[in-house]
């Protein structure tokens, strides 16, 4: 668990060249946001990928 954290820790703060990080950057800080909230949405976002990920391979090879 501690490494799927690390992992979500070390992309999301990849915001300056991977998307969705620069185009978020722009948006919510026009939202009034700051560099903490904006942080902790895009690992939001990126956690929501990896368990939709996570869960579609799991639940394809346990069909089978």
């Amino acid at each position: 668990m501690t490494a799927i954290v690390d992992a979500v820790d070390t992309i999301g703060g990849r915001t300056d060249h991977d998307h969705p990080g620069p185009l978020a950057n722009v948006r919510r800080t026009r939202e009034g946001r700051t560099k903490r909230e904006i942080m902790r949405s895009l690992k939001r976002y990126i956690s929501r990928q990896l368990f939709r990920t996570r869960n579609s391979a799991h639940s394809a090879t346990s069909t089978t």
